[in-house]
Formats: structure tokens, C-alpha cells, sequence
């Protein structure tokens, strides 16, 4: 739940109504979930295309609303599919312009093909270094959502090793 007096980070956007009833800008905990400070706005689920972390133009749409709220999230938006235009998810097309970006080395490719491998196979491929800043998914030519995939793949391994569920 989001409660005043909590250690505070900023993070809103009043600016779109989008799919929510009280839009604006709110004082949250960081590690507050995506999902619950929506809620907290009037999150009007059935209207909303896509959450995006960021701002408009700069933002990066989330597939899971249980995502938290970072010391760097600048925003949240619940948009609805009058407010964006959707670029269709093309086949990868193995450019590598994902693991080029990587500030951190990783293969984001090699991780999206892996899927739902085992934990000694997501640990060898290094995804638990990821920092999410979403370098691969804006190189990515097709499209492809590729931030998602890597922050559920580190989550699933940090999950996997701390034996949650």
C-alpha cells in the first residue's frame, strides 16, 4: 500500500489522464509496486492498452504491473489505445544491435530464445547482472520487447536462488 511518511521518491505523471480516474503526481516508496499505485490513481484496467514506465516519449510499456517502483522511475502512465500508437513485435532478425547495447555485456537475444530455461542455464547466461536500463530494447529494430524479458528472467533467478515461489 502507499502511505505518506514512507522513504519517498517522486513518481507520476499529471500531465494524462489516461486510463486512470485521479491522475497526478505522488510521493511513493521505492519498491512500491506498479500495480498498487495505480490502483491508489482509480486504474481503470479494462481501458488500459499499456503501463509505461517513463515518460511519454522515453517511457518503456511493462508487460506485468507487479514491477517496482525504482529510485529512478521518473514515471508511471496507464495509457489508453487512443492516447499511443502500438508498433507491431517483429521476429528478432539476430542483428546483435541488443547485445551491442548492453552496457553490461549480456546477450538479451540469447536470454529471450532461453525462455523459461532452467535457473543453472539463466545464471550462466549472467541475467542476474542486468541493470534494466532498457539499452536493448531501444536498439532493437524489431521491436521486441526485451527490457520485460530480462527484468522476469532476473526476477525468476533471484527467486529461483532465494527458493521463492
Amino acid at each position: 500500500t502507499v502511505e505518506l511518511g514512507d522513504e519517498l521518491v517522486i513518481a507520476g505523471h499529471g500531465r494524462m489522464r489516461g486510463a486512470v480516474k485521479a491522475p497526478g503526481n505522488l510521493l511513493v516508496p521505492v519498491g512500491t509496486r506498479i500495480g498498487d499505485l495505480l490502483d491508489v490513481c482509480g486504474w481503470e484496467r479494462d481501458a488500459c492498452a499499456a503501463v509505461v514506465v517513463g515518460g511519454p516519449m522515453m517511457g518503456l510499456a511493462i508487460a506485468e504491473p507487479g514491477v517496482p517502483i525504482r529510485k529512478a522511475t521518473s514515471g508511471v502512465l496507464a495509457l489508453t489505445a487512443g492516447e499511443m500508437r502500438i508498433a507491431p513485435v517483429l521476429p528478432c532478425i539476430r542483428c546483435g544491435d541488443c547485445v551491442e547495447a548492453c552496457p553490461v555485456g549480456l546477450e538479451p537475444v540469447t536470454v529471450e530464445r532461453a525462455g523459461a530455461a532452467s535457473p543453472a542455464r539463466l545464471a550462466s547466461l549472467a541475467v542476474d547482472l542486468c541493470v534494466g536500463c532498457g539499452e536493448c530494447q531501444g536498439a532493437c529494430p524489431s521491436g521486441r520487447p526485451l527490457l520485460d524479458v530480462m527484468l522476469r528472467t532476473r526476477a525468476a533467478l533471484m527467486s529461483s536462488k532465494t527458493g521463492g515461489s
